[in-house]
């Protein structure tokens, strides 16, 4: 049974950190298993090849190739045999706003070539897959490739991964994935202490039972030169289960915001600096456990107004470490938050129907 006894929950915490760390440990050595390619083709002729047509028509279009430089090949070759490993790629279907826009600005002279992998027999699009659809939907039939040789399926999501793009940048779920392909050992730790905590890192919300999105704000968090970042990961998310945080998804959507993320790494590096950490933490769980993130977000605007959300975050966060906000100040300054904030939206309303009647 939980209890808000200060030394029960720094054991609580202390055991779910351990436990989380040393799954880390392992995971960071050895990467995270992951599925084997997801081979897909963007065009309807390729549906009339079978895997063997479509590894002749590579393989003498590679031996005939003419022009090699130390960037790779450069073949002209039909879009039918080109294709994405979804396993790590984004998957252009899903993005057509992307596709129309290099439809409508298509130029054969200047277009970028496509960069392909050559493995297992197959030509995987590495960089160009929205490209590669523009392409076909235009009924081009060939497109020259830039064909690099030698890669895994591991190098070729760390080539994604690393990749800029001149038209939209990788959304943080986009490059998540394709380091767990890669064995990134930010991401690893990252999944690896999700998991444990039974998160899934996702980019959405819907049909997810815990989500955790705020991947940039995780992935900052781990790769702090200044800390030991799984570490302080592991913490944060021990003290949420045991302040019961992540138990509902309204609490849990809450918690696992940038603005939270980054104010209780602060917490943790003044625990830490000052040595007051199992402090800090028993303070915490004992008295978050009664408040909502939301709650202390109210608290923290009104503790610090004019802040950006972070500092009042981690000034609501920093008074419960250290003891010296109870629950009646948090909920008097909260209640007032909340009055201030309706009132606020009531003289907007108003403001308008002025506006609207002149």
């Amino acid at each position: 049974m939980k209890t808000n006894n200060a030394v029960k929950d720094q054991k609580d915490v202390q055991a779910l950190r351990k436990t989380a760390l040393q799954a880390t440990a392992k995971a960071i050595k050895a990467g995270v298993a992951t599925e084997g390619s997801v081979t897909v083709y963007l065009s309807e002729g390729s549906k009339k090849l079978t895997a063997d047509a479509k590894a002749k028509i590579v393989e003498t279009a590679l031996d005939n190739c003419g022009l090699i430089s130390r960037n790779g090949k450069k073949v002209n070759i039909s879009v039918d045999v080109l294709a994405l490993d979804l396993s790590y790629q984004r998957d252009p279907r899903k993005e057509m706003k992307k596709v129309y826009n290099l439809m409508e600005g298509w130029d054969d002279e200047h277009a970028d070539d496509i960069v392909v992998s050559y493995r297992d027999g197959i030509l995987y699009v590495m960089d160009g897959g929205h490209r590669l659809l523009a392409a076909i939907l235009l009924g081009i039939d060939t497109l020259t490739v830039r064909v690099l040789e030698g890669k895994t399926r591991e190098t070729e999501a760390a080539y994604f991964e690393s990749q800029k793009d001149k038209e939209t940048t990788l959304k943080p779920a986009q490059t998540f994935k394709a380091g767990m392909v890669s064995k990134d050992p930010t991401v690893a730790a990252i999944y690896t202490i999700c998991n444990q905590f039974g998160l899934t890192v996702t980019s959405h919300m819907k049909n997810v039972a815990r989500p955790m999105r705020a991947i940039v704000a995780a992935r900052t968090v781990v790769d702090n030169p200044a800390i030991d970042g799984t570490d302080c990961l592991s913490w944060m998310f021990s003290v949420m289960e045991t302040a019961w945080w992540l138990e509902s998804r309204s609490k849990l959507t809450g918690a696992l915001t940038s603005k939270m993320i980054f104010a209780f790494q602060d917490v943790y590096i003044d625990g830490m600096r000052k040595g007051q950490l199992d402090e800090y933490t028993s303070n915490l769980c004992s008295v978050l456990r009664s408040c909502s993130p939301s709650i202390v977000s109210a608290y923290g605007v009104l503790l610090q107004p004019g802040d950006e959300q972070r500092a009042q975050a981690m000034g609501a966060l920093k008074q419960i470490a250290v003891g010296k906000a109870d629950l009646d100040a948090i909920y008097y300054l909260a209640t007032k938050a909340e009055e201030q904030k309706k009132a606020n939206k009531s003289g907007s309303k108003k403001a308008k129907k002025v506006k609207k009647i002149s």
